[in-house]
């Protein structure tokens, strides 16, 4: 059995993990229909059952699925071997004074070009071109062959990737959550404001405390929109779309079709000719920030989570419902069995009867007896309270702190973006700060902290689209401005806004175990009176330093502006008073 559960591991990693990844890696790094093929097996494979030995035997699509993309892929260099043919045999004209005939154009932009040093002349760019389909066939290949090795029975129980699903299970609500966040943030644009809609809604449920379930239909609706975005953006990158849909256009700009390949093709006009702008080679467009790159890598694994999601969610809606009528009857059948079992002659008391089967009692109690005494003699009882006592006091004391955290990140929200909006939030720090009962006062305006907070990121996602100064007017001082990375003031903004949610989670964790009086029942131990000591010496370092940071903060924001305005000199009126205040104390 160790060997049959070694070949499952590596089927299941050659199959779920570095296919997917080979998958990926050949869509992108060249812009063809076969890279377009291998992106959408890519997108299938997520929506594929588990693999195990067990669900190769059971479900076909797994078949179905490697068989056809070992077909595809082995056509695909069967074309490759074609095209050199054509090529070595002079009957296909690929030079550089016919590099750009529409003939070449429409093999470039199938998948097959030219390897002659003078029309690609990087190596690169030739291993780019061609090492693709090649390394999915390999791959299809050796998943192929790994797959028909199975047993023809299936196993007892899988083993796979250490319950890979049970893991996946626990974890997928978060992961999809930041996927949601990294893939709406980034690279704001009005079909990425579906996913950072949801990502604000579901973290605000979150915070006060609603359940919102695993949410299968707005999932499977992501997934469907996500997939479609992909596609697009894909296609997009091909010469003859983009130039029809050109993306400085504001359709293209607010839908967020980013041109990231330059394929262009010009010839001099000189004798020898020479290659002006090459499509074969690798070139990215210009003036492209660093949330356009990220936006691609977010939307991947937003679909693939979103895609294992979906495996889960269609096992259990194509899950047979149960009669209630069949299970009467089988509860009945169930329990004319038990009684007529009851009145056999030959039952002893040394019998029982397990699931319809006669069973030896010493026998069966030796067994439970001897599990127990195995159980008992690997169980610490200890060793678990002094853990939980342990992780207990460490998540109360980071409840109880929250708070500070929430202070310092008010502090540098507000003058990390200098306005009238966020003057606001300076404004409630300093009087939060003030407070006789800091901690009690926070928690007073946490509903109005999220809200606030909430209105802010969404007024800086508008100004994070790709328009213009005539398009979307701005007012710098308000703080109705753009940045040159449009997406990184939304991505700080709703970090800073995670901070909120979890200050008013705190809030109600503490009112609901108030009312349970569970703060009481609190044990300890010498680890948890070390912990005790370092949060208390870090407590008073934090306090006796916070003035400091408030005063340095204040500072920095009055000389953050590049001008003499209202704003800088109401910042250094603040500083003045709170350093008054703190040499008079």
């Amino acid at each position: 059995m160790g060997g049959v559960d070694t070949q499952e591991l590596v089927t299941y990693i050659m199959y779920r993990m570095l296919l997917p990844l080979v998958l990926v890696v050949a869509a992108c790094i060249r812009v063809s229909l076969l890279s377009l093929l291998w992106l959408l097996f890519f997108m299938v494979l997520p929506c594929l059952p588990k693999f195990s030995f067990r669900n190769w035997l059971v479900h076909k699509s797994l078949k179905v699925y490697i068989i056809m993309l070992l077909v595809m892929s082995t056509m695909a260099i069967s074309g490759h071997l074609v095209f050199w043919a054509l090529q070595l045999s002079n009957k296909l004209d690929v030079t550089i004074s016919t590099l750009c005939d529409p003939t070449n154009i429409l093999l470039m932009n199938i998948g097959f070009q030219s390897l002659h040093e003078d029309v690609v002349p990087d190596v690169l760019d030739r291993v780019r071109l061609i090492l693709p389909d090649f390394v999915v066939f390999l791959m299809a290949s050796v998943t192929t062959i790994l797959c028909f090795r199975s047993p023809h029975t299936p196993p007892h129980r899988s083993k796979t990737g250490l319950n890979v699903s049970r893991v996946w299970r626990t974890c997928e609500p978060f992961i999809t959550v930041v996927c949601l966040f990294l893939a709406g943030a980034v690279a704001p644009s009005l079909v990425n404001v579906l996913y950072f809609a949801t990502f604000i809604t579901l973290s605000t449920l979150w915070a006060i405390g609603v359940k919102c379930g695993r949410i299968p239909y707005i999932k499977l609706l992501l997934l469907v929109i996500s997939g479609l975005q992909l596609l697009t953006l894909y296609v997009y990158q091909f010469h003859g779309i983009n130039t029809r849909l050109l993306p400085s256009s504001l359709t293209a700009r607010l839908l967020g079709l980013v041109q990231y390949y330059v394929q262009d093709c010009e010839i001099s006009t000189t004798h020898p000719p020479t290659i002006i702008s090459n499509p074969l080679h690798l070139q990215l467009t210009e003036k492209l920030v660093w949330g356009d790159y990220a936006f691609v890598f977010a939307l991947f694994a937003l679909y693939f989570s979103l895609g294992q999601s979906a495996r889960f969610l269609i096992k259990i809606s194509s899950a047979p419902a149960r009669d209630s009528s069949a299970e009467a009857d089988e509860t009945r059948n169930v329990s004319l069995k038990l009684l007529h079992a009851d009145k056999r002659t030959n039952l002893t008391y040394n019998t029982i009867n397990v699931d319809g089967a006669l069973e030896d009692a010493a026998g069966l109690r030796g067994s439970i007896r001897s599990r127990h005494s195995s159980f008992a003699s690997s169980y610490h009882p200890e060793e678990e309270g002094t853990f939980n006592q342990i992780l207990t006091v460490l998540i109360k004391l980071l409840i109880d702190q929250v708070y500070l955290f929430t202070l310092l990140i008010l502090m540098l929200w507000s003058i990390a973006y200098i306005s009238w909006m966020e003057f606001v939030l300076l404004v409630l720090v300093c009087f939060l700060c003030i407070c006789p009962k800091a901690k009690e006062a926070s928690y007073s305006v946490a509903y109005p902290l999220v809200g606030y907070g909430t209105i802010l990121v969404s007024i800086q996602y508008i100004y994070g689209l790709d328009l213009t100064e005539a398009e979307l007017p701005q007012k710098m001082d308000i703080g109705l401005k753009r940045e040159k990375d449009r997406g990184a003031p939304v991505f700080f903004k709703a970090l800073f806004l995670s901070v909120f949610w979890i200050h008013l989670r705190a809030f109600l964790y503490q009112q609901v175990h108030l009312v349970e009086g569970a703060g009481s029942t609190l044990r300890h131990n010498r680890y948890t009176v070390k912990i005790y000591d370092f949060y208390r010496n870090v407590r008073h370092v934090i306090l006796t330093y916070w003035p400091v940071v408030c005063y340095v903060t204040l500072l920095t924001a009055s000389l953050h502006a590049h001008s003499i305005n209202i704003m800088r000199i109401i910042y250094l009126m603040f500083f003045a008073a709170f350093m008054f205040c703190y040499v008079a104390s």
